[in-house]
């Protein structure tokens, strides 16, 4: 009996250990989607061919429709590549909660 709560009490353990590191691991590389509303301003790293960084949120969802705010050219990329290339978030007055 003694051995039988030994080896469950071990099972929970190495269970609950497994979880924490799973938890650590995704919290450390970031995962999850960043808080990015429609009117919100990104600068993006790299710069548009017209030679402006900021584009203008239009729609969320798994993929961002952008409008470029120096010539006006809109586009829809997935989230994880706008996610990867935005460098900040200037957050509109419109898009506070």
């Amino acid at each position: 009996m003694v051995r039988f709560i030994s080896v469950c009490l071990g099972l929970r353990l190495w269970f609950v250990c497994i979880i924490i590191g799973i938890w650590k691991l995704l919290k450390q590389k970031g995962a999850g989607w960043m808080d990015i509303r429609v009117g919100d301003v990104l600068e993006l790293k790299k710069q548009h061919p017209c030679g402006s960084r900021n584009w203008l949120v239009l729609r969320v969802g798994m993929d961002f429709r952008l409008r470029c705010q120096g010539c006006g050219h809109e586009l829809m990329i997935p989230r994880s590549k706008a996610e990867k290339s935005v460098k900040k978030i200037k957050r509109s007055e419109e898009a506070q909660p």
